[in-house]
Formats: structure tokens, C-alpha cells, sequence
């Protein structure tokens, strides 16, 4: 079955817009005109998951907490998908999920299903649902899955937070400046060499806005690799530093503890969690290289430097009471409510610094500006 947007009116003369599924655009076509509709248009959906990435993962967190939900209700997992599809309003999921409940009905495995749908479900998913499927703790694997996945959201909501409010301060302030530049100081500057002794600052101010006049493109394109290099320098060398080391260890941390929950081998995990974490990848491989030699994961994780303090302690307790999964996972909430932490506290204390800033650069430029009328107001008075 394929998808198919289409634009059609009704029997009263209704336009109606929506989604259909069928084989071909003949036999959708069939389909709107046994339902009395007078088809306009009939184009094969296309998806462009790229452009919805944010989104997307957004929807497969509610889709586990809904999914979740259902099972825990003993409500069957067919039943429980045509529930999701009914009130899923993210289309390339919807389709997904329809396709899905189809090759269930035909009596494939559910982890099988989702296997054909990688654009939308990774390989932990679908690794923690295959191991579930075969232990029969589906319920609990959808419970883990729904845990880490709101675990992921609030962090990158935080994240996002830091980075998106510098980025409105400063697109302001660029704006701000533009405006002033562009018409104020041209209107000001006559006056200003009328006075006479034009202090540096002035001189800089109507140098920029001269450039500004004379040579539009070069000088926001200047402003715009400024800016640009600006928010590389914030978030590589600052950011960095301060939070996305320990983020990428968290992250870590909570794939390969949702897979040993949801029954996954020790090997299998490390190699499945490293997979989309460069920065941690190549210590890893040596970890996975001392555990194929018979160390212990301890052990092997030892040796390396830069991981989370508490990591070794949670992994030697899980490694001795044979609850490593459990443990893992403790450690990574642990760290992660730890990390929430320092990352409200810089927000509070970078806040008002950037608003200072931002505040005292407007205060240099209207003063640079308007304090010589002041002046000659003064004089004249």
C-alpha cells in the first residue's frame, strides 16, 4: 500500500485535502469516486524526514508513551496499533504505523515490522523490541524505551535553551545595530562633523555606516561570517567544554542500559550504543576490545580517562549484584539530573551577562550619537 495526497470536493461541493492509501493513482481514484467525490488531483506522498528531524523524534517519543500505555492495559499489540494510527497526526509516522499493523496481521514479528521503517526507527529500538519479543517482556522493553526516550527530550530541551536564547539576543542586537547604522547615523552625521572634534567612537560608528551605504553585500556578509563564527566559537569551544562531553557519556549511558534491560547481550549493547556517538567511539572500541580478551567491564572501562565520576562505582555494584542494566540506568539519571542542574545554573548566571552586554553596546552607540546634541542643546541654552 502506498500513500497518496489528494484534493477532491465533496457531494455538497466541499473541498476537501487528506490522505489516502492505495496501490496505484488509478485505484485511489476509484476509491474517492466510489465515496462521491469529484477528484481534482491525486499525487504520491513524499517524505522528507530531514526537514522534520526535531519533530519526528518528538513523535516517537509519544508514540512509546502511548504504545506503552496501551500494553499495559492488555489490550492486543493490533488493536493497539490501529488505536496510535487513528490519533497519530505526523504523517510519515502514520503511514509507518499502518504498514506496520499490516505485517503483523500477516504474521510477521512486530521488531521485524518496524525493521522496514529505519528512517524512522533506529537500530536501538528496534534491538531492544527484537530482544523483548524474545523473552516476552515487550511491555517492559516499551516502558524502558518510553523512560529513555523522555530522558533524551528534556535534556535537548535544555540544550536548546541555552543555545536559542544567545541566538535571539544577538539577532536583535544585529538588528538593532543594522537599523542604526543604515538611517540614524546618515541623518546624524552631517551634524556631528558640524560640531566638530569627533571623538573615535563617532569616527568607527559612521566608518560602519559608511560601508554599509557604499558597500551593502561586503558588509553584512562581514557581519554575517562575524556572527556565524561567533556561534561556532560559542558552541564548539564553549558548550563543549562545559556540557556536551558530559552529554555524549549520559547519552551513552542510557542506550546501552535501556538495551541490557531489554535483554540485549553485553557485547551487542556496547557495540549498538557506540554507533551514533563519535566523540566516544574510539574509547569504546577499546573497551569492547578488553571485554572479547575477558575483562571485566570495570576493568576495561578503567583504563580509559574523561568518563563520568560515578560511573565506576554504579558499574562495579551492578557488575557484583548481576544488575548491571539497572544500575547503568541509575547512574545515567543520576548524571543527568546532576548535568540539569549546572546547566540552570549557568543559564541564570549567563543570562544577565548577555543582557549587559547587549545593553551596553546600545548604550555606547546612542550615546555616541546623541550626546553631542545634548551638548550643543545645552550650549545654546
Amino acid at each position: 500500500m502506498i500513500a497518496f495526497k489528494y484534493k477532491a470536493l465533496s457531494g455538497e461541493g466541499k473541498a476537501q485535502r487528506g490522505v489516502i492509501y492505495g496501490n496505484d493513482v488509478s485505484d485511489v481514484t476509484e476509491i474517492l469516486k466510489e465515496s462521491r467525490f469529484f477528484v481534482i488531483s491525486v499525487k504520491k506522498f513524499k517524505r522528507f524526514y530531514f526537514l522534520e528531524k526535531d519533530r519526528l523524534e518528538k513523535e516517537i517519543f509519544v508514540f512509546f508513551k502511548q504504545f506503552s500505555l496501551l500494553l499495559n492495559q492488555k489490550i492486543p499489540l493490533v488493536e493497539v496499533l490501529k488505536t496510535l494510527e487513528t490519533i497519530t497526526d505526523f504523517f510519515p509516522l502514520k503511514m509507518a504505523i499502518h504498514q506496520i499493523s499490516l505485517d503483523i496481521h500477516s504474521g510477521i514479528k512486530f521488531s521485524q515490522a518496524l525493521e522496514k521503517h529505519r528512517k524512522l526507527f533506529t537500530d536501538f529500538v528496534i534491538a531492544c523490541l527484537y530482544n523483548a519479543e524474545k523473552t516476552g517482556n515487550l511491555i517492559k522493553a516499551s516502558q524502558i524505551l518510553c523512560d529513555f526516550l523522555s530522558m533524551q527530550q528534556k535534556f535537548k530541551k535544555n540544550i536548546n535553551k541555552i543555545t536559542f536564547y544567545p541566538l535571539c539576543i544577538f539577532s536583535v542586537l544585529f538588528l538593532l545595530i543594522i537599523s542604526i547604522l543604515k538611517y540614524l547615523i546618515p541623518t546624524a552625521k552631517d551634524f556631528l562633523y558640524e560640531i566638530g572634534n569627533i571623538s573615535i567612537s563617532q569616527k568607527i560608528l559612521i566608518f560602519l555606516s559608511d560601508l554599509s551605504i557604499s558597500f551593502p553585500i561586503l558588509f553584512f556578509s562581514s557581519f554575517f561570517a562575524f556572527f556565524l563564527i561567533f556561534s561556532l566559537f560559542f558552541k564548539k569551544f564553549f558548550l563543549n567544554r562545559l556540557f556536551y562531553e558530559k552529554y555524549n557519556w549520559i547519552f551513552w549511558l542510557q542506550s546501552i542500559s535501556a538495551l541490557l534491560l531489554s535483554g540485549v547481550p553485553l557485547k551487542d549493547s556496547l557495540r549498538i550504543s557506540t554507533k551514533n556517538i563519535s566523540s566516544l567511539k574510539k574509547k569504546l572500541k577499546e573497551v569492547e576490545k578488553d571485554l572479547l580478551n575477558g575483562e571485566s567491564f570495570s576493568e576495561s572501562l578503567a583504563k580509559e580517562k574523561g568518563f563520568l565520576p560515578s560511573l565506576l562505582n554504579f558499574l562495579k555494584i551492578g557488575e557484583s549484584s548481576g544488575q548491571l542494566g539497572e544500575m547503568l540506568f541509575q547512574c545515567a539519571k543520576f548524571e543527568q539530573e546532576n548535568l540539569d542542574y549546572k546547566i540552570e545554573t549557568f543559564f541564570a548566571r549567563f543570562s544577565p551577562l548577555l543582557l549587559l552586554f547587549a545593553g551596553l553596546t546600545i548604550l555606547w552607540i546612542v550615546l555616541s550619537i546623541f550626546l553631542p546634541f545634548y551638548e550643543n542643546l545645552s550650549m545654546n541654552y
